[in-house]
């Protein structure tokens, strides 16, 4: 057995999300049928993070144990010179058992639509997990101010002003280790599985030219772990506190007092990518 793990990037835009589901199109979906043609099995499919329906992925990582033992390697010759790449004698057979990561990866890439690739593949211990050995994610979420058809599936225009002095100092806020229920879906769990401790977040502004001339708000968080629309809703609760919706000390609130705001407040899915895992 061998544990395959590989860097995947999506455009989200016609996914249904990461997690399979019952007639609909989903990254895992699509990314299980084109290893079970490759393959010829049905692996277990583990991503870092599940991303919801529109949300795109620079870096998604996934891990699946497949069975085979590794390919062997080309022993050199002294009339032969070492290649730069090892040459794997497996990726010249039929059984995809015996092939390296990378053929494997090429093959995928090659049954893979458009909007769904394979960036790097490389086996790895069989005791590495996707999600339990991640330290940290990274999102960024990109807000536009003027609106753009052409980046209408990558970026959110709120149609209100922006600050972003005030979206700045708002960032800060939310460094450190808070409960963080304010900014998702409630339910049965305990208080401390609502913890989570923020390394990085700020916003930033870019100037674009291509597709055309724009002036992006990007922002950029990276936490231990990150809860069900929370990067969603904390855009969205900012983007208030900007347009004098919210106050500096009531948006400070939601991290010791539960507030049914932010779910009112939650930013679209389109403009936020996963960027990273970390391990």
């Amino acid at each position: 057995m061998r544990n395959l793990k590989l860097t995947v990037a999506y455009e989200g835009t016609r996914f249904y999300g990461w997690q399979i589901q019952k007639d609909v199109r989903t990254v895992q979906g699509q990314l299980l049928s084109a290893m079970i043609d490759v393959l010829k099995e049905k692996p277990r499919i583990i991503a870092a993070g599940r991303t919801d329906r529109g949300v795109h992925a620079e870096a998604q990582v996934v891990n699946a144990v497949i069975h085979g033992d590794p390919p062997p390697e080309k022993s050199a010759s002294r009339d032969i010179p070492l290649l730069k790449a090892p040459f794997h004698a497996g990726d010249h057979t039929e059984d995809p058992r015996q092939w390296s990561a990378e053929k494997i990866m090429r093959e995928l890439n090659n049954g893979l639509s458009a909007d769904l690739t394979v960036s790097h593949a490389a086996f790895v211990p069989l005791n590495f997990h996707a999600r339990h050995d991640a330290r940290s994610r990274s999102y960024r979420y990109q807000i536009v101010e003027s609106y753009s058809p052409f980046l209408r599936r990558h970026a959110w225009c709120p149609r209100r002003e922006i600050k972003l002095p005030l979206l700045q100092e708002a960032a800060k806020l939310v460094v450190g280790r808070h409960s963080f229920r304010s900014f998702c879906d409630p339910d049965e769990e305990e208080e401390r599985s609502f913890q989570c401790v923020v390394d990085e977040c700020e916003w930033r502004e870019i100037r674009i030219t291509r597709p055309c001339y724009a002036r992006l708000l990007t922002f950029h968080i990276r936490a231990d772990r990150f809860l069900w629309k929370m990067v969603r809703r904390l855009v969205g609760s900012m983007v208030e506190l900007s347009a004098g919706n919210c106050t500096r000390d009531e948006f400070s609130s939601f991290f010791y007092k539960p507030s049914p705001k932010p779910a009112e407040w939650t930013a679209p899915p389109f403009g936020l990518f996963l960027e990273k895992v970390f391990y």
